[in-house]
């Protein structure tokens, strides 16, 4: 187990609007069928990835200030959303130049800094167990909070959300199947691929963040942001 590693994701974060769409048709798919994945815009973002892989803890402030050196390459926060026949669950990005190049140039700056093959579970952000958030408001006595008087101690788990094999494999693979040639910015919809409306066009990039990956290699947990 790697204690000193956590999975990370450098992302763009699309401006409200698309955001807002992102989520309304991740809301409709979940309505529909199956889906593991609900966007919002707390803890399971919207994102377009730039590069990911597992970083040391201690090498968080290294990739801040590539994240900071690499905003200055965003000379148009302008993006595309395209039209897709893969029947993937996404809102497919035109690459533009200025994309692949910020793919390129991050890639190659954390490559002394990000590890694939060594990814595992421990990496990633998962929720914590509700009996944690119970045992601390009975140890306060908080018997007035509202997790105290909604939750039924025996509905929680008993253990933190597993992280899937999917996820894991993504994250292993991310350098040989999803970056340079086979790059593909996108927006993650959802788990499974029902037809989907999408209103195609410009946006704006509203951020370049990063964040810690969760299951399906969302993202959950911001550690950095810089606005554009």
């Amino acid at each position: 187990m790697h204690s000193d590693k956590i999975a990370v994701d450098i992302v763009l974060l699309p401006d409200d609007n698309m955001t807002e769409e992102a989520i309304r048709i991740n809301r409709e798919m979940s309505s529909s069928c199956k889906n593991e994945i609900t966007l919002n815009k707390k803890n399971t973002v919207p994102h377009i990835t730039i590069a990911m892989g597992c970083m040391k803890k201690e090498d968080s402030k290294f990739v801040i200030d590539i994240i900071k050196d690499a905003k200055k390459m965003i000379t148009s926060k302008e993006l595309f959303s395209e039209s897709d026949n893969s029947e993937k669950c996404w809102i497919k990005i035109q690459k533009t130049e200025m994309l692949k190049n910020l793919h390129a140039h991050i890639l190659e700056k954390t490559k002394n800094r990000f590890s694939y093959e060594d990814a595992e579970g421990s990496m990633f952000f998962t929720p914590p167990s509700p009996w944690k958030s119970y045992i601390a408001d009975w140890f306060r006595r908080d018997f007035r909070s509202d997790k105290m008087k909604k939750n039924n101690p025996r509905s929680f788990k008993d253990k933190n959300e597993e992280i899937n094999s999917l996820t894991i494999n993504y994250l292993k693979n991310f350098l040989d199947k999803s970056a340079f040639d086979n790059y593909n910015p996108h927006i993650t919809l959802g788990s499974n691929a029902p037809s989907f409306q999408v209103s195609l066009g410009c946006f704006n990039a509203k951020a370049i963040c990063l964040f810690q990956l969760g299951n399906y290699c969302t993202c959950k947990k911001m550690l950095h942001c810089q606005e554009l």
